[in-house]
């Protein structure tokens, strides 16, 4: 039997998306070795999966709603999402699992998670899983984001979660929630006031170095918030669809 050390992964949960009541899967991997992904640096991967197909099917058959909820940006409406859907991590991780390669989590595995820090949201979005998942895990050092901030079901989630925004006008809005936010913008573009530009663009810091990208958390609704320069796999979305009221 695969242990989550050969594999270096465990299933963290099984259950109904709380997005819309799909089957789901949450899934951690870099548990004892390090992520290889540049940004985040030695972050466990946590990636939120549909289980009745890969990631590319789901989204061919616009059914992503159950891990992606209704971000903008995902594949099925032809959205620059950064993740990329048959390389690498949501395809293998979700083949992985189907051939049972990713057992149950062990006690011995959460705690190497909450020491290592997780990165939740990989692929899929925090809300779609439990939120005592990010309760557990979110002890040390984490990066969380998600698009359902406006949602009123979602609001508990901003402890730990960034409301992931398109423009001024959702940031403030965000703000107005109580949400520290993550903001996407043209180069050039001046910062908005209580917000900085992401670390790893102006520093070269990785996330798991950094820690600003956290929620609330510990009295940080005052903190600044995050900008980041227009980046991903797709941008020629965010060219045609900046200048709108992306709300």
């Amino acid at each position: 039997m695969t242990s989550s050390r050969d594999s270096n992964g465990a299933v963290l949960w099984e259950g109904r998306s709380r997005l819309d009541g799909s089957p789901c899967v949450v899934i951690a991997t870099g548990i004892y070795q390090d992520s290889t992904n540049g940004k985040t640096g030695p972050l466990g991967q946590v990636w939120y999966l549909d289980q009745r197909a890969p990631p590319p099917d789901i989204s061919i058959d616009s059914l992503d709603a159950s891990t992606c909820g209704d971000c903008k940006r995902r594949h099925s409406l032809s959205g620059d999402c950064y993740v990329h859907l048959y390389r690498g991590g949501p395809f293998g991780n979700w083949i992985r699992w189907k051939e049972g390669k990713y057992p149950l989590a062990t006690e011995e595995d959460f705690g190497t998670l909450c020491k290592r820090g997780c990165r939740f949201g990989a692929f899929g979005e925090p809300t779609a899983g439990p939120y005592e998942i990010l309760e557990r895990l979110a002890q040390d050092r984490w990066t969380g984001f998600t698009h359902q901030w406006a949602k009123a079901d979602f609001q508990h989630f901003r402890k730990y979660c960034m409301a992931s925004v398109e423009s001024m006008y959702e940031a403030l809005l965000a703000r107005s929630l109580g949400w520290r936010f993550f903001r996407t913008k043209w180069p050039g573009d001046p910062l908005m006031n209580k917000e900085v530009l992401c670390l790893n663009e102006s520093r070269g810091l990785k996330c798991k170095d950094c820690g600003i990208c956290s929620g609330v958390r510990e009295g940080r609704s005052g903190a600044a918030s995050v900008a980041i320069n227009n980046h991903g796999n797709r941008k020629s979305w965010f060219v045609q669809h900046s200048q709108l009221k992306l709300f």
